[in-house]
């Protein structure tokens, strides 16, 4: 049985956004996550993170979730 867990991070910046964005019209959304990616076959990866804005430009938190199947 394949069981792994990794941590992953990232950091970025929104860099298309649209005239009519509730947040912060026109300009760049800013946000970091971190999060876990365990996978308890080798085909299968579960997936949870935090995601936090660093400015107005995106939604202040959020908590992403996925399943990935590969076959």
């Amino acid at each position: 049985m394949h069981k792994e867990l990794l941590l992953a991070a990232e950091a970025g910046i929104r860099t298309n956004p649209a005239r009519d964005d509730p947040f912060l019209p026109g300009r760049n959304g800013h946000f970091a996550t971190l999060g876990a990616i365990y996978s308890p076959t080798e085909k299968i990866d579960i997936a949870i993170g935090f995601r936090k804005s660093t400015n107005s430009g995106e939604a202040d938190r959020a908590f992403p979730f996925g399943v990935t199947f590969r076959w």
